[in-house]
């Protein structure tokens, strides 16, 4: 028998395993709630079928992170530590790389490709996304690409000081450029951000859909060694954030329980 035939025979007895889920703390906190397309949620494996590299997109001097100051802006938890998961997360990061790399059906397209994404500004998706990627990099196999795709409100490339740099939308509308001349390297080892690059309010719109498409593909089919993250606008205020959320075979609804809905949550995942 193969190691994939043996990894697949292993998966699928873990699958009869049930998932543990967590209980939030707080209500001020902001929650997640997870929508895969095609696949169940929340089963549980621990042997990777794949075990890619994440040197490939590691070209060109890293850049310091500078923890201190993503922490006073309010944008990173001043208890992280890169050495671990956070208790908020580690569910969450068993989940996504589940059904991200661990299935013995892979036949949902996008299922590397996670949105984060809220109802409405100010929930917080932004923190979610950055303390979860940074969070994850110890705990797996594969790279995270933390991707800035808010046009309206580029928070992430202001604070890497990357508004100027290629990005997002110079992937959109040029096809052949190299997703490593845009990926921005850290020293932290198998983290790397795309800023939201330029003109993007105008081109990571509804009128570039198929440009959308084709990009989210390629990472889709060509990237299975990375994890690709979308720090997106409200899905309620913007098509195109509703365009990618689509796109993708993973979304994180971000949300304060005390300020969110029933009916405005219902109302962005349909």
């Amino acid at each position: 028998m193969s190691k994939v035939q043996d990894a697949i025979k292993k998966l699928r007895k873990e699958e009869e395993k049930p998932a543990k889920v967590s209980e939030p703390k707080s209500s001020d906190a902001p929650s997640t709630a997870a929508k895969n397309r095609g696949t169940e949620i929340g089963k549980v494996e621990q042997n990777r079928i794949i075990t890619p590299t994440r040197s490939q997109l590691a070209r060109g001097p890293s850049r310091q992170l500078d923890q201190t100051n993503l922490v006073n802006h309010g944008l990173l938890d001043p208890s992280f530590s890169r050495n671990s998961l956070t208790v908020n997360h580690r569910e969450m990061h068993r989940r996504i790389m589940a059904d991200a790399f661990c299935r013995s059906n892979s036949s949902v397209q996008g299922n590397n490709l996670v949105t984060f994404c809220t109802t409405s500004s100010g929930q917080g998706a932004t923190f979610v996304a950055l303390n979860f990627s940074l969070s994850s990099i110890r705990n797996s196999d594969v790279g995270i690409v933390l991707i800035d795709s808010n046009p309206r409100n580029p928070k992430l490339s202001q604070m890497f000081e990357a508004e100027s740099e290629l990005g997002l939308a110079d992937l959109i509308v040029q096809p052949d450029l190299d997703v490593a001349r845009v990926a921005i390297s850290f020293d932290v080892p198998g983290f790397f951000f795309i800023p939201i690059g330029h003109n993007a309010a105008k081109i990571i719109s509804t009128s570039y859909k198929a440009e959308i498409d084709k990009l989210l593909n390629k990472l889709s089919s060509e990237g299975r060694e990375y994890l690709f993250l979308f720090d997106s606008g409200p899905v309620s205020e913007d098509g195109a954030s509703t365009l990618i959320v689509r796109h993708t075979g993973q979304c994180i609804f971000v949300m304060k329980d005390s300020e969110t809905s029933e009916k405005a949550f219902a109302a962005a995942i349909k």
